[in-house]
């Protein structure tokens, strides 16, 4: 009797603590109020898909859509919030978010017109590079990985580039692809470094961390570029290294022999 006494006092204390734990859910869910906007080019209120919306300090970051719209919740308070999207000049708005959902309306941002031309610029010179390279590729532009249900980089670029084959697995860790009759491990260089980690190292970014990515010969090289880099060597007025010398340099088979050699013969 002792023991079933105390067998229904557990289980009805379970219930209650889950009840609890629902109700607190709810609570907390219900403090979070909806915030919405649209992001628009200052000048021709077009749509700016891509954009980041971002609360300093916090993990409060979303990245508006195709038709530059976001949507976030956040807690009841004042913040200071940013506004940025390559090629545009950085905006920093005051939001006072009450209990009642909040419409912003549009947030404007203002071209940068000395970046963004300087931009086009190297933009312009990194698709030279990949189409003087002799091998299938593709490329994805900033609006594209900023609008895409990946998990992850990796998920991204192996969804799209559809790899060829695996080395026995569906893990980036051993995603293979076939090259010149040999299977090898993607090459992966991210704003002109090569990562040792290869794709697996791509598990660690969103696709939206990117602006622009190149993938050779259904990837066996990937090519990326944060937002940040392509700032930097437009305002610098530098040069990508070409792709064709990251190929050699980090990706030849000096640095990296094929997992099955080549059949002869």
């Amino acid at each position: 009797m002792t023991k079933r006494f105390q067998s229904t006092r557990l289980a009805v204390l379970a219930a209650a603590l889950v009840a609890l734990g629902a109700t607190g859910v709810e609570a907390q869910t219900r403090t979070r109020t909806l915030v919405v906007g649209q992001v628009v080019d200052a000048r021709t209120r077009a749509p700016l898909a891509g954009a980041t919306v971002e609360v300093p300090g916090t993990h409060v970051e979303v990245v508006t859509g195709p038709d530059g719209q976001f949507r976030v919740r956040m807690r009841p308070g004042s913040y200071g919030i940013t506004v940025s999207r390559l090629g545009y000049r950085t905006a920093l708005e005051s939001w006072d978010v009450g209990e009642e959902s909040l419409d912003l309306g549009m947030v404007e941002l203002a071209e940068d017109a000395i970046l963004l031309e300087a931009l086009k610029v190297s933009v312009d010179r990194v698709e030279r590079q990949r189409r003087s390279v002799p091998t299938q590729s593709r490329s994805f532009g900033l609006e594209e990985l900023a609008n895409n249900a990946a998990f992850n980089a990796a998920d991204f670029v192996t969804t799209r580039a559809a790899f060829a084959t695996s080395c026995g697995g569906a893990s980036p860790e051993r995603a293979c692809v076939r090259q010149r009759g040999s299977i090898v491990r993607p090459c992966v260089v991210i704003d002109d470094a090569p990562m040792p980690g290869g794709l697996a190292v791509l598990n660690t970014y969103q696709a939206r961390d990117f602006a622009r990515m190149n993938v050779y010969s259904g990837g066996a090289f990937i090519q990326a570029y944060t937002p940040a880099y392509l700032k930097r060597l437009a305002t610098q007025k530098g040069s990508p290294m070409p792709a064709h010398m990251q190929m050699t340099a980090y990706c030849g088979v000096g640095n990296r022999e094929p997992l099955f050699p080549a059949r002869r013969g």
